[in-house]
């Protein structure tokens, strides 16, 4: 009889424990979870992040497929504003030179979760030749790559208001 009883304690308390252990394991799956965004809060957070906004960072070439040096590169943007589906227009300020120039730049949006990939393909920007590039716009930073025929380069840095 104390046989059983001791298994009967010791199978018990191995129970409480293995109920324990789930339980912490929920309970630590949960806290990591985060809470699910709508697809119109993301795209709000987007424009919110974009408007007014300037993206300061650091650009480089690239030749031969080797990087070359980093150079202070800057954007500033004025707003930006959803078309239809996965179109928006970018509202870009430039300053090329002594001039500057306000800017619609068509652009498709896709989506990584709550990260913006920012899609030009081809696109004219007032001068010859048509650029193309993916960017992606993460918790006020952006990075990516761009390609205008026989020369491309990289871009990152982040973005202030």
């Amino acid at each position: 009889m104390k046989m059983k009883s001791a298994f009967i304690m010791f199978a018990a308390s191995f129970a409480f424990s293995l109920v324990g252990e789930l339980h912490a394991q929920d309970t630590a799956k949960k806290s990591v979870e985060k809470p699910k965004v709508s697809p119109e809060e993301v795209e709000a957070k987007f424009v919110s992040t974009l408007t007014a906004a300037a993206l300061s960072g650091r650009s480089c070439g690239i030749k031969d497929q080797k990087l070359g040096a980093d150079r202070e590169d800057s954007y500033n943007i004025t707003s930006v504003t959803k078309q239809s589906g996965d179109n928006w227009l970018i509202n870009a300020h430039v300053k090329y030179g002594q001039n500057n120039y306000d800017i619609p730049i068509p652009a498709q949006v896709k989506w990584a979760g709550d990260t913006a990939v920012l899609i030009f393909d081809n696109i004219s920007i007032g001068g010859p030749g048509t650029y193309s590039a993916r960017i992606t716009i993460y918790n006020n930073t952006y990075s990516g790559a761009w390609s205008a025929g026989d020369h491309g380069g990289m871009v990152y840095g982040v973005i202030t208001h």
